[in-house]
């Protein structure tokens, strides 16, 4: 099946699969999700700054984490290595159609 991604006005993204449209949550939005988890516990568990963090959940970065970080947060947010490689490769999209204006 192919899929496309599309943003709405709220910066939300989805995933289109021939006419099916399954919302896929952000990088806060998994945060959020997870009790008591906050951008300070999430970067030292990473090794990065909180700064760092609010720009991957703002979309203004693409994570670049070592293998091990991206377990990590996988664990963290209580998803698969395959959910955040969706969610992340989507964030790219997004970032990218933005910057060229589409």
């Amino acid at each position: 099946a192919h899929a496309f991604f599309v943003c709405d006005n709220r910066m939300r993204l989805y995933t289109m699969t021939h006419g099916d449209e399954k919302e896929v949550p952000t990088l806060k939005e998994l945060r959020e999700s997870v009790p008591g988890l906050n951008q300070a516990v999430v970067a030292v568990a990473l090794g990065v700054r909180a700064a760092t963090l609010s720009d991957w959940e703002n979309m203004k970065r693409i994570p670049k984490l070592d293998i091990e970080q991206w377990y990590e947060l996988a664990a963290l947010y209580n998803v698969s290595l395959d959910e955040l490689r969706e969610i992340i490769v989507q964030q790219k999209e997004t970032m990218d159609q933005q910057k060229s204006g589409a």
